[in-house]
């Protein structure tokens, strides 16, 4: 009698497994998004707000460090050795966004991947100027490089693993992509340590897939504004901004880059529906320029759950509070007072 109740309940059970599958595979047909934004909800929990980074201004550097591996990036630990320098630190930041970013890259429906492949290409990127500008550069703990690599495509664990970076194998081991073609054109000049035309090169490579990723009405407005805010950020330090395809045509920002007028930029600014306050020093407006896109990304976070939105918002969200981290540890390592970081963070 009671295997008779326990086959007729494990019936049961399995029937409601069996309603519970073809009930999701409709859905998700319907909803292709439901199943992702449901992982970045859960994964938004562990976003700092503004008053966790006031709580972390008031620490010295290494708990700082402790804090957010204990509270907010369970897994950092395992990026980081013994060295709790600013770079390992920072790398250990990056492949941790990098593993987040991963996991929501194999949710996504099939229409969102190539535009979050392009945005994780950035670190791809980011790694090719480390090694360009410092063949024996300290890139990443490589434990737990699996998820990054599966990603990105490009760069292999063995490659990472044997720690000799220079030009030659660099090159050797970029053939079959766009980059290989890039660094043949600059070779010669990356020999004799001249970087910037090969970097702004990458850039506009970059940005240009970007563009061409972007599909939906948030992925272009991601798009433009990032570009927009890149320009920008070149202007501020004096030098002519380069990437089309922003809201802000660059023929309208290069006066800027030979004489460079915050009130004004800031006007040019607002003209294209940037709420961008002048500021007296470049720091603080590019502060600014984060804090709107930060607005921006949580707008997108709380509007239709079932899209794309909630992705790309969750993006922003999630790379300016690491670029905040960045910028808090870095000043920290060099002892600029709690009040002077505060001024700069975007938050």
């Amino acid at each position: 009698m009671e295997y008779e109740i326990l086959a007729i309940i494990s019936t049961i059970l399995l029937l409601g497994i069996v309603a519970l599958v073809a009930v999701f595979k409709v859905v998700a047909k319907i909803y292709p998004y439901a199943y992702v934004n449901a992982r970045i909800r859960a994964m938004h929990s562990r976003v700092l707000k503004k008053e966790d980074f006031q709580d972390l201004l008031e620490k010295p550097y290494n708990e700082i460090v402790y804090t957010l591996d204990k509270r907010y990036f369970p897994h950092l630990a395992s990026f980081l050795g013994s060295d709790f320098s600013y770079s390992s630190v920072d790398s250990a930041l990056r492949a941790s966004l990098i593993k987040d970013l991963a996991k929501i890259y194999r949710t996504v429906p099939q229409e969102s991947k190539g535009f979050l492949s392009t945005i994780l290409s950035k670190y791809d990127i980011l790694v090719i100027q480390s090694i360009v500008r410092s063949s024996h550069a300290k890139l990443l703990n490589t434990d737990s490089i699996k998820d990054i690599i599966s990603v990105t495509e490009v760069f292999h664990k063995e490659f990472l693993d044997q720690g000799n970076f220079d030009l030659t194998t660099l090159y050797n081991e970029l053939k079959g992509t766009a980059y290989h073609n890039l660094m043949e054109k600059h070779l010669e000049e990356l020999k004799d340590g001249k970087f910037l035309k090969f970097e702004l090169e990458l850039d506009l490579l970059y940005f240009r897939r970007l563009l061409h990723e972007a599909k939906s009405r948030p992925a272009k407005q991601y798009a433009r504004r990032i570009i927009d805010m890149h320009n920008v950020s070149l202007v501020l330090k004096g030098l002519e901004p380069i990437i089309p395809g922003g809201r802000i045509d660059i023929g309208k920002l290069i006066p800027f880059s030979k004489s460079l007028s915050l009130t004004q930029l800031s006007d040019l600014l607002k003209v294209h529906s940037y709420n961008v306050d002048n500021h007296e020093t470049p720091a603080q407006f590019e502060r600014s320029m984060y804090q709107e896109f930060a607005q921006f990304g949580k707008g997108l976070l709380s509007g239709e759950p079932l899209s794309e939105n909630s992705m790309i918002g969750f993006i922003i969200i999630v790379r300016t509070m690491v670029r905040n981290i960045n910028i808090l540890l870095k000043m920290k390592s060099h002892e600029f007072t709690e009040e002077e970081i505060s001024g700069v963070l975007a938050i």
